[in-house]
């Protein structure tokens, strides 16, 4: 996935003042975002999960819970989804 960044020649000058490398920066906080949500949504589901009685077996696995999410029939992620609300947990 490549995304471009949009700033202004001033702003760029003030992330280069304090910044040896900005594309690592810039990495570094999209992995940091990322790796946040993932647990988040991991510990959701896991918790989730748990609280059902009728749930006999759970993955193990960080990938197969989340791909159990996002293959459900019904899936929106928040980009797709018009009723998104980021104070709900999901």
């Amino acid at each position: 996935m490549n995304h471009t960044v949009i700033t202004s020649t001033i702003n760029e000058k003030v992330l280069k003042h304090r910044i040896q490398d900005v594309d690592q920066w810039i990495q570094d906080v999209v992995d940091n975002a990322i790796a946040a949500v993932r647990r988040d949504v991991i510990d959701y589901k896991t918790n989730l999960l748990r609280a059902d009685s009728s749930v006999a077996v759970m993955p193990a696995d960080e990938d197969a819970i989340l791909n159990e999410i996002f293959d459900a029939d019904g899936y929106l992620n928040a980009a797709d989804d018009p009723d998104f609300d980021d104070s709900v947990p999901r």
